[in-house]
């Protein structure tokens, strides 16, 4: 399975289900805002308090921050960045979850800085590399803790393709 595959199936299901309709120059960081969400509940995942286990809520994230470089660039974000960049080692118990997320949520949170500057096109493109390094962080870290995310992303993106169209009480949240 290919990084680029699943993000062109990643892409190809939120325009089958109505959420690439968004306005992304006005929305983009309350997109951002929602890959905070899903570190949040990946956090209460790996601790077992969550609805759903750390391997799903890591997909989520890696879906939504995809679903944000095709909404606002199109096809020209890098997967050559993302690929071939594995850690080999696992995280030790003595890196906390909360610990571990603060890389991916570092990037965001600079995606966030960046989209704000004065000059749109500095700050859009800036935003993207941000946005990829926010996905290359999460990749790592999910190879850290020997979750094989490629295969859990695959697997929730054949879920999301059956759901209806804009699920999610109705409105276009990517």
């Amino acid at each position: 399975l290919h990084l680029l595959e699943v993000a062109e199936r990643v892409r190809r299901i939120a325009s089958e289900k109505g959420f690439d309709k968004a306005d992304w120059d006005e929305n983009f960081v309350q997109k951002l805002a929602f890959v905070v969400t899903e570190l949040d509940e990946a956090v209460q995942g790996a601790k077992g308090i969550g609805k759903d286990p750390v391997e799903l809520e890591l997909a989520d994230v890696a879906i939504r921050l995809l679903a944000c470089l095709y909404g606002v660039s199109g096809t020209s974000w890098s997967p050559g960045r993302i690929e071939g960049r594995r850690s080999p080692e696992r995280i030790g118990v003595w890196q906390p979850i909360e610990v571990a997320v603060w890389p991916i949520l570092r990037k965001v949170s600079e995606a966030i800085e960046c989209w704000r500057k004065n000059d749109p096109e500095i700050g859009r493109k800036d935003a993207m590399i941000c946005c990829e390094l926010a996905l290359l962080e999460t990749f790592r870290l999910a190879d850290r803790m020997g979750i094989d995310l490629l295969s859990i992303i695959e697997l929730k993106t054949i879920a999301n393709a059956a759901r209806p169209h804009l699920h999610g009480k109705g409105r276009s949240v990517g």
